[in-house]
């Protein structure tokens, strides 16, 4: 999908091409002629002494000159090369004759031939000018240089994030921001703070705000790094440094100052003052609840994959606890663990309790048998178990009530799992799959609010 304006954006590279051209075919037949007028006053002025043209797919530049003056004199002089018949008439006149040098000698009788002594019969060397070919050849690197930098700008630019900025529907599919302003809120966010690259040294062939651009990329579409190097006409590495650079600067300007500061979370009076839909549960503050993301198998041994291994799954898996307020944004995210760990190992590892207060009402799914971790005056609200053959008409509407109040936990994972990052994770982001995460979730907090597409 290619914006209309990429089109215009072409056509501009164009005239700037054929402007960049014809500048320097200009200066290039001023500096020639200047030449010629100066080694030969019978050139001055003549126009039709050069021709400078530019040729080809590169653009390479020719020269043709009408004088072969190499000398200080005032006229010009041209050398002329016997006719084929009278280079054959002149061939069949010397063949066979042999001519010998002589001196006539006062002491001696007859002739003697003259000693060759260390004559040669090479020719002599004579300086021959080059300042044409010289000037010409500049020339021609020169507009060469400029060319490949007009390529090059072109290529590097074929898809900035300025093609987009318009439409809301592809920010949110290429980068999980709804739109431009939130777009440029966060670029102007990250700007507040010291940005230290990944692999220590800078990225100056890209804006900031295309840098973050391909780094959103990387998380909402997981496209290759190869892929997007060859989008952008640069090398993988840099956009490796892009990624792992911009990654971290959003969990560190972003993540850690509000999600993972639990004292930032809403108190159950301010969770009353939004969350009209949960009037059969006032005093409701949390929805938890865990997800699993696929990853690669584990490379290192046994043990690693064991640990790993979702008996639910039926696979190698990483989980993370969320936390959901009534109104659908996310409060608490966990690192990740191994997926054998159970629920009640996560959020008792978490610190999650550490947010609880007394009168706190947890809802949670029948997996979550916590009540006994769960700080002195917090309750803890699970679908009933199913003891007799069949619910009882108070059990399944209580059953109702909760799987209502829990899909918005729900909806919140299914946007985090929404990041194609999450899907399937290679070994490679291991280290910092949940840095990943993280990230992740907080990008979900500056979408829509889940009530408003009610």
């Amino acid at each position: 999908m290619v914006p209309k304006t990429f089109a215009n954006h072409m056509d501009s590279l164009a005239q700037q091409y054929n402007s960049v051209k014809e500048d320097v075919l200009s200066k290039s037949r001023e500096i020639v002629r200047q030449h010629y007028a100066d080694i030969c006053s019978g050139c001055t002025g003549s126009e039709d002494i050069i021709d400078i043209s530019a040729h080809g797919k590169r653009g390479h530049i020719s020269l043709y000159a009408s004088c072969n003056h190499q000398t200080v004199r005032n006229s010009c002089s041209f050398f002329r090369f016997p006719k084929k018949k009278d280079k054959e008439r002149y061939g069949r006149n010397y063949q066979g004759r042999k001519v010998t040098p002589i001196v006539e000698n006062d002491g001696d009788d007859g002739l003697e031939p003259e000693p060759h002594g260390d004559a040669s019969l090479e020719p002599e060397p004579h300086p021959v000018q080059h300042a044409e070919s010289t000037i010409v050849l500049q020339a021609e690197i020169d507009m060469l240089r400029r060319l490949s930098e007009l390529e090059l700008k072109s290529r590097k630019m074929n898809f900035p994030f300025s093609h987009i900025k318009g439409d809301p529907k592809l920010v949110l599919i290429y980068t999980g921001i709804p739109n431009a302003e939130m777009f440029y809120i966060v670029l102007g966010y990250l700007k507040r703070f010291k940005l230290s690259y990944y692999y220590k040294w800078n990225v100056t062939d890209f804006s900031d705000e295309d840098q973050l651009f391909i780094a959103l990329q990387k998380l909402r579409l997981n496209y290759n790094f190869l892929d997007l190097a060859v989008r952008y006409s640069t090398s993988e590495t840099t956009v490796r440094n892009i990624f792992n650079t911009y990654l971290h600067a959003l969990h560190e300007s972003l993540f850690q100052p509000y999600l993972a500061n639990l004292g930032n979370i809403p108190s159950v009076q301010k969770m009353q003052e939004v969350s009209p839909i949960f009037e059969e549960f006032p005093n409701c503050r949390f929805l938890i609840d865990c997800t699993e993301i696929f990853i690669e198998t584990p490379r290192e041994n046994l043990r690693a994959q064991k640990d790993t291994y979702s008996a639910y799954k039926k696979g190698q898996t990483f989980k993370g606890l969320i936390a959901v307020a009534p109104n659908g944004v996310i409060c608490f995210v966990s690192k990740l663990y191994p997926g054998s760990c159970s629920d009640k190992h996560i959020v008792q590892d978490s610190e999650f309790c550490n947010c609880l207060k007394p009168g706190d009402l947890i809802i949670a799914d029948k997996g979550f048998v916590i009540g006994d971790i769960l700080p002195k005056g917090v309750l803890l609200n699970l679908p009933p178990f199913l003891v007799n053959p069949q619910f009882t008409a108070q059990e399944a509407k209580y059953t109702t009530q909760i799987a209502r109040a829990r899909i918005h936990v729900e909806r919140s994972i299914q946007r985090i799992k929404s990041f194609d990052i999450l899907k399937d994770m290679v070994h490679n982001f291991r280290p910092f799959a949940t840095v990943i995460f993280q990230v992740c979730a907080v990008l979900v907090n500056l979408q829509k609010p889940l009530i408003s597409d009610e």
